[in-house]
């Protein structure tokens, strides 16, 4: 479903998880500020979680528009990245912060990607205690 409205929600999906609470908070979003949704899913093998095929219906029944994005490499700087390079992006929603950060390398001494964010970064969910 191509997007209708100029404003977008971005909700970044890193390692197809689709928590719902993190899908309820970007919908949720896009109804309040009348935006689209695009669904960026970091690193993607073309197949969909089932959450979120269950949730992308749920837009279509709100008439909430919605684009799929697959996306590669390093997922926090593939997300900054493309959200830098959309000015219609309003803002980025993630879950657990400590979910993006495997990759980094040095996000500690300046080399943290979600700094280089031009929209508010919106952390959905937080992370279950590791065992």
């Amino acid at each position: 479903m191509g997007l209708q409205s100029e404003r977008k929600v971005l909700l970044a999906l890193n390692r197809e998880c689709a928590d719902e609470r993190v899908l309820c908070c970007a919908r949720n979003i896009a109804l309040r500020v009348d935006a689209g949704i695009e669904v960026l899913l970091i690193p993607s093998d073309g197949r969909m979680p089932t959450a979120l095929e269950a949730f992308l219906e749920r837009l279509r029944q709100d008439d909430v528009s919605w684009r799929l994005i697959h996306g590669t490499g390093d997922p926090a700087r593939e997300t900054v990245r493309y959200a830098n390079d959309h000015e219609a992006v309003l803002c980025v929603v993630i879950d657990a912060l400590e979910n993006w950060t495997d990759g980094i390398q040095g996000a500690g001494k300046g080399n943290d990607p979600w700094k280089k964010l031009e929209c508010p970064l919106v952390v959905a969910a937080v992370c279950e205690p590791k065992a």
